[in-house]
């Protein structure tokens, strides 16, 4: 028999046991779900022209109109009917012929030879189809360059972010610097003011640039339709390579862009109307044969035939002569987009090596110069040698080559992008940033 105790402390429900056991169990995890959501997701360059390509509206178009040639081409190949003929003759007139009783009639089939035809058909209409891969290509590097751009500008607004956030605090310094020196008679009042008005405006800079970053990505979003973000940052430098650029090896290469591949595929398509347009104007025969039956003996007999139409490469002559200066304009407009691209080409490279020399002058030499300026400036300050508008001017000094060497960087990549469009290479292998 189970005595009660008053000194016995009771134990506890078994629900509550199982209930702190399993929160004991889960609490590792529960820890951890905090820092999986709170985790950044970063979005390469490569990426985003990928999903450009994938979701772009203007090139799923060329998916469809692939799809159209396709059938065309299919369609080109299917030669004319069998034509299946039947008729009458001596019959249903007058006399002997009043009915049915010397009627003849002939069931028939007749056909065209188009072997050749066919095949050149097929020829043009595979002709056609290459004029759709090459507008495909002009697309994607387009679509390609307009998304390097995009993702460059939100890369440029991130580090113009991380620049300001070094200004402010930068600012926040001062005002702790000030506000001890004030505190120990050493500084003016009125400085430590303008020292927090600093700070203010930094504060608003980041504010606006948060706005900035926003709308760059949502921008670079819209290369492949999404409404929805789901990246956090733009993964990528603006940093430049310094090597040299060879102008011949690069425009070697415009021979075969896309807008140039173009128009040769318009001239070869031309030439293959050529080709069509006398293969057409050739006589093609026309066979016949069938069964003929004779009422009035009740007998059969074989009929055959031909057909075989009259004049030749003259009635298309005209068609001809149209598509021959056609093809000649497309040689000729080929050399001309290749002459312009050629100078353009040389244009570009001109402004990114002297891009490459402003960064490099820049981040090697003015940059560190004003660095060390800025430590001078503030001893000479906290030794009473500078005022605090000195100081200041050194560091918004130094704070503005950085946005300029940040502006220039994003200059250079955007040529960069833009020499990249037109010779479809990437312009220096060690890039971080490339098409």
């Amino acid at each position: 028999m189970r005595v009660f105790s008053p000194f016995r402390a009771p134990k506890k429900p078994i629900v509550d046991r199982f209930f702190w056991c399993k929160v004991i169990t889960l609490l590792p995890i529960l820890l951890l779900i905090p820092m999986v959501s709170i985790a950044e997701t970063s979005l390469t360059l490569s990426e985003a022209i990928q999903r450009s390509f994938a979701k772009h509206p203007e090139l799923r178009a060329f998916n469809y109109r692939q799809a159209a040639a396709d059938g065309m081409a299919q369609q080109a190949r299917i030669g004319s009917r069998p034509k299946l003929g039947l008729s009458v003759e001596d019959g249903f007139g007058s006399g002997d012929y009043s009915g049915a009783d010397n009627l003849q009639s002939t069931l028939s089939i007749s056909w065209v030879l188009e072997g050749e035809l066919l095949e050149q058909r097929g020829r043009s209409a595979d002709a056609r189809k290459r004029l759709i891969t090459d507008e495909q290509a002009i697309k994607k590097l387009d679509v390609a360059a307009e998304t390097a751009r995009q993702f460059l500008s939100v890369v440029i607004f991130q580090q113009r972010k991380e620049l300001a956030a070094d200004a402010r605090a930068q600012a926040e310094s001062v005002v702790k610097e000030l506000s001890k020196r004030m505190d120990a008679g050493k500084s003016l009042f009125a400085d430590k003011l303008r020292a927090e008005a600093e700070l203010a405006r930094a504060d608003i800079a980041l504010e606006d640039l948060d706005h900035e970053i926003r709308g760059a990505k949502r921008m670079l979003a819209t290369q492949w339709s999404a409404r929805q973000l789901d990246f956090d940052t733009a993964s990528g430098s603006l940093a430049i390579a310094t090597g040299k650029v060879n102008y011949e090896e690069l425009a070697q290469q415009l021979s075969s862009h896309p807008h140039v591949q173009k128009l040769l595929t318009q001239e070869r398509v031309a030439q293959s109307e050529i080709a069509l347009a006398k293969t057409e104007a050739q006589s093609r025969w026309q066979f016949s044969t069938g069964v003929r039956r004779f009422e009035n003996t009740d007998d059969y007999a074989l009929v055959a035939g031909f057909t075989v139409p009259l004049g030749g490469e003259q009635r298309n002559r005209g068609r001809m002569t149209a598509l021959a200066a056609e093809r000649d304009a497309y040689r000729a407009d080929a050399d001309a987009v290749q002459l312009v691209l050629e100078a353009r080409l040389y244009v570009l490279l001109q402004e990114f090596q002297h891009a490459q020399h402003v960064v490099g002058a820049l981040r090697e030499q003015i940059i560190p110069t004003l660095e060390q300026a800025q430590k001078e400036a503030r001893n000479a300050y906290q030794l009473g040698r500078y005022s605090y508008q000195d100081w200041r001017g050194v560091q918004q000094e130094l704070l503005a080559t950085r946005s300029h060497l940040l502006d220039s960087q994003f200059k250079a990549q955007l040529t960069r992008v833009e020499i990249e469009r037109l010779t479809g290479l990437p312009l220096l292998a060690n890039n971080e940033v490339n098409l």
